[in-house]
């Protein structure tokens, strides 16, 4: 529940796991342009069916982030829960290049910053 204008975001989902297709799948359907329920500019799925790996995925983003002029693109893994709503907006508001938050697991002794 990211407090952020959700009309100017075009998502991308790439999902490597064949468990998660169907949910990601009608999620999209949810979520399509043509449905005036939709709050996202765009979403795009790439399902495990496709047979994409990680990093021809993160090429396709900056392709697509190319395509439609965007300011920002926003990567989020799927082991990393957001808790702060603000999270995007607070990134954006750094006013550069390249930000990134520090990820870190409770109770343990991982994070994306060592």
């Amino acid at each position: 529940n990211l407090d952020y204008d959700k009309s100017s975001i075009d998502i991308l989902i790439h999902n490597h796991v064949d468990f998660h297709d169907d949910q990601l799948k009608k999620f999209v359907k949810d979520q399509a342009a043509d449905n005036e329920l939709s709050a996202y500019r765009s979403v795009k799925l790439i399902s495990s069916e496709e047979g994409v790996d990680e990093e021809t995925a993160r090429n396709q983003a900056l392709e697509a982030l190319l395509e439609v002029d965007a300011d920002f693109l926003f990567v989020v893994d799927s082991v990393v829960q957001l808790d702060n709503p603000n999270a995007l907006t607070l990134l954006v508001e750094q006013n550069r290049g390249v930000v990134a938050p520090i990820m870190i697991r409770p109770y343990s002794s991982w994070s994306n910053f060592w």
